[in-house]
């Protein structure tokens, strides 16, 4: 094995380990987030699993942002901030069975790279509005409705 692929597979399980003992996610999302950071190597190499570290260290940064506010708010999840399995696949899962498919389909690579960073792009944007928007943010609306809203019925 090539001693960089070792040293993805050190840091995948370092990143699980400190997530946990960090308290940003539950056990079994660690494990769920591992499989797939995985796979999104395999996939895709060193540009796929940057773009899952780079969505990773941005949405922790965002979660934990201003956290106590949020908790005073009322806005802050319930879990005090800790991901469940759900959320990490919701997050990575496509881009992972993306990274499948790139592995099967050699011919397709370049354009399931461009796929797996729109994948990663807009699960950055949707947790960065929504954790910054909801310290940062005073007019909501709603997405399908249009009509103005407080923080509380976004929730919803």
């Amino acid at each position: 094995m090539n001693t960089s692929y070792l040293a993805v597979f050190i840091l995948i399980t370092a990143g699980m380990l400190f997530s946990v003992l960090k308290k940003k996610l539950t056990v079994t999302a660690a494990l769920t987030g591992g499989l797939l950071a995985v796979i999104v190597f395999a996939g895709t190499g060193f540009t796929g699993i940057s773009l899952l570290a780079v969505f990773f260290m941005l949405g922790t940064g965002a979660t934990g942002w201003k956290f106590n506010a949020k908790m005073k708010e009322g806005i802050a999840e319930d879990t005090q901030g800790k991901r469940n399995a759900g959320q990490v696949f919701a997050n990575a899962g496509s881009a992972a069975i993306l990274a499948v498919f790139a592995l099967y389909n050699t011919g397709a690579t370049n354009i399931v790279h461009l796929m797996i960073a729109g994948c990663f792009s807009a699960a950055t944007a949707d947790t960065l509005s929504s954790e910054l928007g909801n310290i940062y943010g005073r007019r909501y609306y709603n997405i399908l409705s249009f009509k103005k809203c407080n923080a509380e019925q976004m929730e919803r």
